[in-house]
């Protein structure tokens, strides 16, 4: 028996014992080409992809919904986490300016996000309308704690540097009106 040294073609499909397809691997007209893996039933379980604007993992549950992904692409790597809907709830990726973790609600919205940049570390936590309620930094000057309103602006500052430490509390428009020590 022979073994050929290469086969060429532009698509494989494996099909299991009652010849539905269960695996196959090809190429895309935008780019090099992928791999799924399909359950039973024939709905993708798991997309290896490469492509020009880079390369993924996705891992799908029974219900054709992506639940997991691992990708990177020109402005880093990432990977997002989601529910059974399919609804992103988290999400971890290292950007040029720094990692970044987000967690998000059951609509997508994100309502925490830790972000640590060349500053420092920043952790913002968000309403369900997307507006920043609390912040913590801390950055070279020291840790700073910001109480925001309803539409996002501060109303509340604590800052425990060695030059600026204080309270500051602020009206709607941001203006101080009160502050320990003054």
């Amino acid at each position: 028996m022979t073994t050929e040294k290469e086969i060429r073609a532009n698509r494989f499909t494996l099909v299991d014992e009652n010849d539905k397809p269960r695996a196959a691997l090809g190429v895309f007209k935008d780019g090099p080409g992928g791999l799924v893996l399909s359950y039973e039933k024939g709905n993708p379980g798991a997309l290896l992809a490469v492509g020009k604007a880079g390369s993924g993992l996705t891992l799908f549950y029974e219900n054709d919904t992506a639940r997991t992904r691992l990708a990177v692409d020109k402005d880093g790597p990432g990977l997002t986490l989601g529910d059974e809907n399919g609804q992103i709830r988290a999400s971890l990726g290292v950007e040029k300016a720094g990692p970044k973790l987000a967690l998000c609600d059951e609509n997508g919205q994100i309502r925490a996000r830790i972000h640590v940049i060349r500053e420092g570390p920043d952790l913002a936590q968000f309403d369900e309308k997307g507006k920043v309620r609390a912040g913590l930094r801390v950055i070279k000057e020291g840790p700073g704690l910001t109480l925001g309103n309803e539409n996002g602006r501060p109303r509340a500052a604590l800052v425990a540097g060695k030059d600026v430490p204080g309270l500051v509390l602020l009206d709607e428009n941001g203006k101080s009106i009160w502050s320990a020590p003054r």
